[in-house]
């Protein structure tokens, strides 16, 4: 039996995913990555790293494993590191895609920045065209605007919790069939506009 395509009045629409660059210091908390990855496999999120993140991840990833196993130099401790890894590596690479942070990087919001080593996060933002940029260190990002929002050129710098929170909503917008694009704001992914509701301490918008 030929299946017929479903009619195009009853195909379910995916709303805009939200593109994300992820700053190094959210990979140690396990249980946001868990989340990014599980939205990103499901379509929700589109995650970016740079070769800067993927060298400073890397090191962290090595640091936490060595925390863990303790300062073991033995071969058959070599390999096990090398073996937790790839497996890390692995699992990231299936949903992170890699965005160029070479120079010349893209101009800051000021000539003066906090931490420069932050310059190839902005560039790689800016190249991937990303929505927001997840870090625990909002201090270094964008200065707030009158609303409460860390932004610059429309780049939103957020709190990795911001970003749970929406994801937590925007399941139950899945699961209540509501998970669609608003049509009055086209372009814009719905998960963008719960996170800067949630920054400016007001609850996602109703639907």
């Amino acid at each position: 039996m030929t299946l017929l395509p479903e009619p195009h009045s009853r195909r379910r629409r995916r709303a805009t995913p939200l593109r994300a660059v992820i700053d190094t210091n959210v990979f140690p908390r396990s249980t946001v990555m868990t989340r990014l990855v599980a939205a990103a496999s499901n379509r929700h999120l589109e995650l970016f790293w740079s070769p800067y993140v993927i060298a400073e991840a890397s090191r962290v990833y090595t640091w936490l494993w060595l925390g863990r196993h303790g300062p073991d130099t033995s071969n058959a401790a070599r390999r096990a590191h090398s073996e937790a890894a790839c497996r890390w590596f692995g699992i990231m690479t299936v949903v992170f895609r890699v965005v160029e942070d070479a120079p010349p990087q893209v101009s800051f919001w000021t000539d003066s920045p906090r931490d420069p080593h932050d310059r190839p996060i902005w560039t790689a933002a800016v190249r991937a065209r990303a929505h927001v940029v997840v870090t625990d260190n909002l201090r270094d990002g964008p200065p707030s605007d009158d609303r409460g929002l860390r932004q610059w050129n429309r780049i939103l710098y957020v709190a990795p919790d911001h970003v749970v929170a929406a994801l937590d909503w925007w399941a139950d917008e899945v699961a209540s069939g509501r998970g669609v694009d608003d049509p009055s704001l086209p372009g814009v992914p719905p998960l963008l506009s719960a996170i800067e509701q949630l920054v400016r301490g007001m609850p996602p918008p109703t639907r």
